[in-house]
């Protein structure tokens, strides 16, 4: 699992991220699929998901740079990058002031941290303020992972408004490019709100279950004692 250190007036404090706590929180049914793709082919499992990882780490450095007014290759990535470019350009023409991307975010109260993509006027936005999630794909974006892409976004967008009350992002969108295409999925007023509380059922149920691994351990030690 993923933590940060979050530096405060009063020390230092860990806190889990926002992709740990999802993952350790993944419905038994999405888990089982993930397993059973791992046992079927274990290599190909793991190539795939380092393909995945190379291909998502380049694609967000090249669009916080586009972002930023710099220019990078497309690289390997062309078939990707080609359908984000437009968007990007939109972006630009819109946005005005300082683009936030990368952004370490955090709630202290409800105890998670995390860094999201980038937040901008989105074309069409009504001048307000989004939080981006991007998320690349070999093929398409499946119920799944739009499902978890949205929750993440909108855990960041908790701890963002919690933290700058003057720049609130009113809307959340998970954006999805593959070779084929891109996705955008915007998620605002109710519809954030319900997102955010689901986030917060399995925050606590992630903590539920670190206490009962911690229970499991104390028992195991002091019974072997």
């Amino acid at each position: 699992m993923r933590y940060y250190t979050i530096e405060t007036e009063t020390g230092s404090v860990r806190l889990p991220s926002v992709t740990s706590i999802l993952d350790v929180t993944m419905p038994p049914a999405d888990r089982f699929r993930l397993e059973q793709a791992r046992i079927k082919n274990p290599a190909r499992f793991s190539q795939r998901s380092q393909a995945g990882r190379d291909r998502g780490n380049y694609v967000h450095r090249y669009v916080a740079a586009a972002l930023a007014g710099r220019r990078m290759g497309y690289g390997q990535y062309g078939p990707w990058l080609k359908h984000l470019e437009p968007l990007l350009q939109a972006i630009r023409l819109v946005n005005y002031g300082p683009v936030w991307a990368d952004v370490l975010v955090y709630n202290l109260e409800l105890g998670y941290a995390g860094t999201f993509d980038f937040l901008v006027r989105l074309p069409e936005s009504d001048d307000r303020l989004c939080l981006c999630d991007l998320k690349t794909c070999a093929y398409k974006a499946w119920p799944v992972a739009i499902q978890a892409a949205q929750l993440q976004a909108a855990a960041y967008a908790l701890a963002w408004n919690c933290q700058h009350k003057v720049l609130e992002a009113d809307l959340i969108a998970s954006i999805h490019v593959s070779p084929y295409g891109l996705q955008i999925i915007t998620t605002e007023g109710q519809g954030l709100i319900d997102l955010q509380q689901q986030f917060r059922q399995r925050l606590h149920t992630f903590g539920s279950r670190l206490s009962e691994q911690t229970c499991d351990c104390d028992d195991w030690v002091f019974g072997d004692a």
